[in-house]
């Protein structure tokens, strides 16, 4: 990538993941939890669960979408490639909905529900390079929020299984 551009890369890419930390929605249904992975060198994705409200007949929905990071990096390959995509390139993110089973959302959030973790981490680390996840479950008022780069902190094994599991169910659904 030419030097001029590494700004506007940056500024997009803060766009990109901007975008897929924030929690989808959707008309009469609720999120219940957002999973984010957010690698280094790939494509990044976000995870939604959402459930509609109790007198609903309603299946749970999942949303998932994906920063195509590498569409995106080929904008910036030269100068004259660069002038093909306007004054301002946005993030290339594709979203896709998929029904969920019922019974699925329903497991996965009696786990997140039963899951214990430690509030205060004591281990430090440090790197450039691998996977930052984001785990969050609530809404507004009463929420929380569960970030870790590469592998989670001792303690925090439950929450990387819910993460994955949370991912398997969109992805599923969408299959």
């Amino acid at each position: 990538m030419e030097r001029e551009f590494e700004a506007e890369w940056r500024r997009l890419e803060g766009e990109a993941t901007a975008n897929l930390l924030q929690v989808a929605e959707r008309e009469r249904a609720w999120p219940e939890c957002h999973a984010v992975i957010l690698p280094s060198f790939e494509d990044c994705r976000s995870y939604t669960i959402l459930r509609p409200p109790a007198d609903s007949p309603a299946p749970p929905l999942g949303v998932r979408r994906v920063w195509r990071r590498h569409l995106d990096l080929g904008k910036f390959e030269a100068p004259v490639i660069r002038l093909r995509h306007g004054p301002k390139v946005q993030p290339t993110i594709d979203e896709q909905e998929a029904v969920l089973s019922p019974d699925a959302v329903a497991s996965i959030l009696e786990r997140a529900a039963g899951t214990k973790v430690p509030a205060r981490i004591s281990e430090r680390r440090a790197g450039a390079d691998g996977e930052t996840y984001v785990l969050s479950f609530g809404d507004l008022f009463v929420s929380t929020r569960f970030t870790w780069w590469c592998d989670p902190p001792e303690g925090w094994e439950p929450l990387e299984l819910l993460l994955r599991d949370i991912a398997h169910a969109v992805d599923d659904g969408l299959t």
